[in-house]
């Protein structure tokens, strides 16, 4: 199957010195993959009306306490911005399955509280999310699945 991005590919490979050309490509690549394999993931999730990153917000509120994290600790653990996580919990809400609340004991903080909603939906929705990964990964064999995220938590930890 040929790729449809290599003219870019070689557009680089003209472009960059000896020294840089394979880091760029591996960047650039990487990139790339990324896009496919959200726009894939994200068309699964479509019969819910739920992004990838929507759905990370539903499953990290499902495994901590009390189904609740402050709105700043979701924008860290899923390193976007204050601004793109106030979208994602409106995105959320909007299907009955996150309420923004008080915190406790600082009225400042939000919290975003999963709702039983939420985790109903969930259950639909991590079968089609685990299908599509099962998909999408299954051109690399169980070994080079497990290389290959090696290799991405040694680059991702080195950030």
């Amino acid at each position: 199957m040929s790729d449809p991005r290599e003219a870019v590919y070689n557009q680089i490979r003209k472009s960059c010195s000896a020294e840089s050309v394979d880091s760029v490509l591996l960047c650039v690549k990487m990139l790339h993959t990324c896009n496919v394999l959200e726009g894939q993931i994200t068309r699964g999730l479509a019969e819910y009306g739920v992004s990838m990153q929507a759905f990370n917000v539903l499953c990290l509120l499902e495994d901590v306490p009390d189904h609740s994290l402050s709105l700043t600790d979701l924008s860290r653990l899923l390193f976007t911005t204050p601004a793109n996580i106030t979208g994602l919990v409106d995105s959320v809400s909007k299907h009955g399955w996150v309420e923004r609340v008080a915190h406790p004991v600082d009225r400042r903080v939000k919290l975003a509280r999963l709702l039983p909603a939420g985790l109903k939906a969930l259950e639909g929705m991590k079968p089609t999310q685990e299908g599509s990964s099962i998909q999408i990964t299954s051109p690399l064999s169980a070994r080079e699945q497990q290389t290959l995220t090696k290799l991405l938590d040694k680059w991702r930890l080195s950030l």
